[in-house]
């Protein structure tokens, strides 16, 4: 009998082992989704489900990221290919941080983006679904496309560039060659800054 409880102790510490290796395995594969330059924080580990997953796996063991964009639970999946039907799951729980730009005060449409009225704050990209922006090099490049409020995340589509000519403005179209120049009007197509 004494041998029984031997062996069961036995198992139970290889399946807690098994789990361990599992958890910093997929602690690896959710750091490599991080975006580069990120600061990622893990805080622990959610429920974990799966099937075979009692047997231990010491064949050719793959893992893939399930989780389809950076979320604040990251699942991830592995199988062994020895073990027909081992298919377990990890949930990853975490934070991703990274300076974007926000708002540093109200904006109205056609607003500036500059050092001015955006800077750069910490932010948990993990929350900010998939809109937000790292790259400060934009500052003085954009303007902003609607009414934005102090503190907001700026996202791609709340900006635009500024148009110089909009659609259904009177133009002249100048044309030059071999000291030559035409020139006519015309009515613009569609909208545009200078170099466009």
């Amino acid at each position: 009998m004494r041998w029984r409880w031997w062996l069961c102790g036995l198992l139970g510490l290889t399946g807690a082992a098994m789990g361990t290796d599992l958890d910093q395995l997929a602690q690896r594969a959710v750091r490599s989704v991080a975006p580069p330059g990120a600061d990622p924080e893990f805080t622990g580990f959610g429920s974990a489900a799966g099937t075979g997953a009692a047997r231990t796996c010491r064949g050719v063991l793959d893992k893939q990221v399930a989780t389809s964009r950076l979320a604040p639970r990251m699942e991830v999946r592995f199988q062994c290919h020895d073990v027909p039907g081992w298919v377990t799951h990890r949930v990853v729980l975490w934070h991703v941080y990274q300076p974007v730009l926000v708002t540093s005060r109200p904006l109205a449409r056609l607003d500036a983006i500059n050092a001015d009225t955006a800077r750069l704050e910490r932010k948990d990209l993990t929350l900010l679904g998939y809109g937000y922006i790292t790259d400060a090099s934009i500052l003085g490049q954009r303007y902003a496309g609607r009414p934005l409020g102090a503190g907001v995340v700026l996202t791609p589509s709340m900006l635009m560039h500024h148009e110089l000519i909009r659609t259904g403005d009177q133009v002249a179209l100048q044309s030059r060659f071999d000291g030559l120049m035409v020139q006519v009007a015309a009515m613009a197509l569609s909208g545009g800054d200078q170099g466009d």
